[in-house]
């Protein structure tokens, strides 16, 4: 479509400090060369592209590792997560075989990333799995979904979120809710207040300090998946500790990593 005029305010101290940082961070990412180490059938089903979330045709291109940050909103509150690298964009099952200069790596995962920073800023514990005693684990995802789209929405909803089938937990939508706010007490008055912009800026912040913290080090990288990141494989129980010391200096509480 055609570019709407958008007005640009000028950038002001924040704006330059958050763009010297990503630009310090893609210096970083020259050094290192990203790649797969796929068996030929794996290729050829690379190869052919995939579909992303929203239904759109990808293909692999290996030379896009520049990120960059989107924010939705120009006081820098709210968004902030870092796109652009191609290991963000491939489906996932491929990431355990990333290499970077010729190395094996590992990725590691926040556990219920959103919900920790939530319980954290209330200083109530972390619950050990925020999703599975809802309605059973086998409905795991389910009501992962379901969480994630309460605290994403502006105002109380009477339906099921779009693309999400909720008929395998034989609940309707206002019982799952009743559920997920029953078991979520403590944080339940984030739920449908649009809580998800502003937790993204979070979750973009302790990325942005973990990173920085890899990077500084020669030969060592981080990469960025959102709640995850990648790294060298021999590294793995130091991005734990470094993730969960991230956390900790900022919410004054240990997450839990997967």
């Amino acid at each position: 479509g055609r570019m709407r005029n958008v007005h640009i305010p000028p950038l002001n101290a924040a704006h330059r400090a958050v763009k010297k940082r990503l630009a310090e961070l893609n210096q970083y990412l020259e050094y290192f060369w990203i790649d797969l180490k796929l068996s030929d059938k794996q290729w050829v089903e690379l190869s052919h592209g995939w579909k992303d979330g929203r239904g759109a045709h990808r293909t692999l291109n290996l030379t896009r590792r520049r990120l960059y940050r989107v924010f939705h909103d120009n006081r820098l509150t709210t968004g902030g997560r870092f796109y652009g690298g191609w290991w963000q964009e491939i489906p996932s099952k491929f990431r355990q075989n990333i290499i970077v200069n010729g190395k094996e790596t590992v990725e590691c995962d926040f556990s219920g990333l959103h919900p920790s920073i939530l319980y954290a800023m209330e200083n109530q514990p972390i619950p050990e799995d925020p999703y599975s005693e809802v309605a059973g684990m086998e409905h795991r995802d389910i009501i992962k979904g379901c969480f994630n789209a309460m605290l994403n929405s502006k105002r109380r909803t009477t339906q099921a979120p779009m693309g999400i089938d909720i008929r395998p937990t034989g609940l309707a939508w206002k019982d799952i809710v009743h559920r997920i706010e029953a078991f979520h007490e403590p944080i339940k008055h984030y739920f449908f207040s649009n809580a998800g912009l502003w937790l993204m800026r979070e979750d973009s912040e302790l990325a942005e300090n973990i990173m920085l913290e890899y990077f500084r080090i020669p030969h060592q990288f981080c990469l960025p998946v959102h709640d995850s990141f990648i790294v060298h494989w021999s590294w793995e129980q130091d991005l734990q500790k470094d993730m969960i010391a991230v956390f900790a200096k900022r919410y004054g509480v240990e997450p839990r990593i997967k």
